[in-house]
């Protein structure tokens, strides 16, 4: 009880919104890649693009209504509507008939994501204390990563069932969306203060953005330019061996770590210079990209997976307490979250397709072998981050 009341209940309701959403969204995520290749004959150049356009579009979303939240000092709206839009795509993805209409589909679920994403997570970065944020950002990536262990339990209980019924699954999953947005309009209470009753919007200042804080977003850059779609790694696991059905339950392992670790490394991070825990999260991602490149051993991909979870739990949540460390003016929260998320944005569409290119081009070990190069590179520029 003395842990949920360091992080708030602000942070518990935004923990739950997203299990609900994550048992949706990763319902499908896990089998969306064979669904494009197996059922609608799509390349993995074609993954690439979809994967690449879609997260790229959620990143400069996620800058304007990062912007737009500050100006109009106004969070749960955009939270509201950004988890309903993701519900009503993941509907219309269960009446695709071509990869290019799922890359539509796809378009719409990341724009509702690029539309909460950075109110929600300045909501939350000042809804708990400051030594404290590391605790409320993993407890939030902790409860995500849940609904991401149960999400592809449930979808393989129904393909199992329903004998591989992907538009099936794809309706369910998006019905269970639309709880997100009713948990979120019901129970989230946004605080108000005395500069929320003003009418006048808050005129924002990028200029506030120091040095520091954009050399921290090119280690971001950096490393994601070597962090492809995750679609990948159930491509890669299908190609060693793994049986589709069990695909789902692969997924389920990999976020069983993700939320152990979640919570590990947010308690780590208040102790210890968050810059550090960072550092250890991408020194285990090159680890694990070099191991996908040379393992195709059926049972040693599930441990990489496990591996690959850690690798989240250290950085996920730690990264984003980093931010508001930086930026100390709450006010600005949510234009500094915009930032972090367009700068991933931005690397994702190139990061995916040129996976891809390469992958086709030269094999999976050598666009592996260059993700992990990449990710060796970011470890070593963020160490000229100054962190409080």
């Amino acid at each position: 009880m003395k842990y949920f009341k360091k992080i708030g209940k602000t942070v518990i309701v935004l923990g739950f919104v997203s299990l609900l959403n994550d048992i949706s969204s990763e319902m499908i995520y896990p089998v969306l890649p064979v669904f494009l290749t197996a059922v609608l004959g799509a390349t993995p150049i074609q993954l690439g693009i979809i994967e690449g356009i879609a997260e790229t579009a959620s990143s400069l979303l996620k800058l304007f209504f990062g912007y737009y939240s500050d100006r109009i000092k106004k969070k749960k709206p955009f939270i509201i509507y950004g988890y309903g839009i993701a519900a009503f795509s993941r509907i219309l993805i269960a009446m695709s008939r071509t990869w290019y209409f799922v890359l539509g589909c796809r378009f719409i679920d990341r724009a509702g994501k690029g539309m909460r994403t950075a109110p929600r997570d300045a909501l939350i970065s000042t809804s708990a204390s400051r030594e404290n944020i590391g605790k409320a950002f993993g407890f939030h990536r902790s409860m995500d990563h849940t609904g991401a262990l149960l999400g592809p339990i449930i979808a393989f209980g129904i393909l199992y069932l329903t004998k591989d019924n992907y538009r099936f699954l794809f309706f369910t999953a998006g019905m269970i969306g639309l709880l997100s947005v009713i948990v979120a309009a019901f129970f989230l209470k946004e605080k108000k203060t005395s500069e929320d009753v003003k009418t006048d919007p808050v005129k924002i200042d990028f200029r506030y953005f120091q040095k520091n804080f954009y050399i921290f977003m090119g280690s971001i850059l950096i490393f994601t330019l070597g962090n492809s779609s995750d679609a990948f790694l159930l491509l890669k696991a299908k190609n060693s061996g793994v049986p589709v059905a069990f695909l789902p339950i692969l997924w389920s392992v990999l976020h069983l770590s993700k939320s152990l670790f979640s919570i590990i490394g947010g308690n780590i991070s208040d102790i210890i210079p968050r810059k550090k825990v960072v550092q250890l999260g991408w020194l285990i991602y090159v680890g694990v990209y070099y191991a996908f490149g040379v393992f195709d051993d059926l049972y040693i991909i599930w441990v990489i997976f496990v591996f690959y979870g850690i690798y989240f739990g250290f950085t996920e949540g730690t990264q984003k307490a980093m931010v508001a460390d930086m930026i100390n003016r709450e006010e600005y929260r949510g234009s500094a979250y915009g930032i972090y998320n367009f700068v991933i944005g931005i690397g994702s569409l190139p990061a995916s397709i040129i996976f891809g290119l390469i992958w086709n081009i030269y094999g999976s070990s050598t666009a592996f072998f260059t993700g992990s190069g990449l990710a060796l590179v970011s470890v070593l520029t963020i160490s000229f981050v100054k962190t409080p």
